[in-house]
This record gives C-alpha cells, structure tokens and sequence, in this order.
C-alpha cells in the first residue's frame, strides 16, 4: 500500500491537539470512518500511558457484512500491527456471536511472577466492527486485571494510521 502523507499528518497533528502533554480522562479521534477512543492515565511529550482504547467503525452502504470479510479484516490487521514489542494472534474465534479474541503471544513475564499481554476483542456486524482493546497483567495469586501499558506516541499514530490505511484499501482484502 502507498503511503499517504496527508493521512499520516492528519492523525499526527490530531493526536498532538486533543492530547498535550500531561492530558488525562477520555478522548475521542474522528478519523473517517473510523472512531478512536482512548482512556488516557498519563501523557507526556513523546508517549501515553493507556488504560484501555476502542476502535470503530461504522460500515457504509457500500460495504457487504459477513463474517468471512470480518475475519479476513481481522487476519489482515493483525497481519499488520506487527510493531508492538508482542507478536498479535487470534486465539478465540465466535462466529455466530461475530467476535474474534487477539492476544499478544507469548505472554510477557514481569517480576514477581506476573505476566502481561494485549487483549483485543473484535466484535462485527451489520452496521458497525470495533475492537476493545486492553492491557491485562495475571499474578500468580491473583485474577487477571486490566493494567495500563505505555505507548510512544509514534506508536500510536502508527497504529491509527495503518489501520486507516488497511480500510482504505479494503478492496484487497474483501476478496479473499
């Protein structure tokens, strides 16, 4: 895919706005069609520390729903963000429910015994698909429980920019 410099610049210069060093809370990125929610602990010049982002979008007319091209975009984002320090993989798959679980494996070990990953949950249908995505940290002793990760935010605008770029370019990917 051809990378497109005003996109690029258009999620830079909108992350930079909405979220200036020291932002705190919820905010929200309109990047057409897509919607980024992010829960935001802490932020400084160069990252953010995320508790938990949303991704959406809402499907236009012209765009068949079905599981099969819901799992194959799905397939193909994960194909895609391959820059995060976890490979991503889907490991749960709920066709009659449209939702797909993508967790960051193997599990990173943290001291003390914790382990952490990335779990994404993709939920499809007719009118909308988005992913929750969260950080979670599992303690020997303990439950499993959502924990915030830090993002350069290079990273982030990465990661919005490709997976406006992947949609943009649905064509490829709707065939199969």
């Amino acid at each position: 895919m051809k990378f497109d410099k005003n996109l690029h610049r258009h999620i830079e210069e909108a992350i930079r706005l909405q979220i200036p060093c020291g932002t705190r809370g919820s905010i929200e990125l309109q990047v057409r069609p897509w919607t980024f929610q992010i829960q935001i602990q802490d932020s400084d010049r160069l990252s953010l520390m995320i508790q938990h982002l949303t991704l959406r979008v809402h499907l236009s007319s012209s765009d068949e729903a079905s599981w099969d091209r819901f799992l194959r975009w799905v397939m193909t984002w994960v194909e895609h963000i391959h820059y995060l320090a976890e490979p991503l993989a889907i490991v749960e798959q709920e066709p009659r429910e449209w939702k797909i679980l993508v967790r960051s494996t193997p599990p990173s070990p943290w001291p003390g015994g914790q382990m952490q990953y990335h779990e994404i949950w993709w939920k499809g249908g007719n009118e909308q698909w988005m992913a929750d995505w969260s950080r979670i940290g599992v303690e020997v002793s303990d439950a499993r429980k959502e924990i915030a990760w830090i993002v350069p935010r290079s990273q982030m605008i990465q990661c919005f920019y490709d997976t406006c770029l992947l949609w943009a370019h649905r064509e490829r990917w709707k065939r199969g």
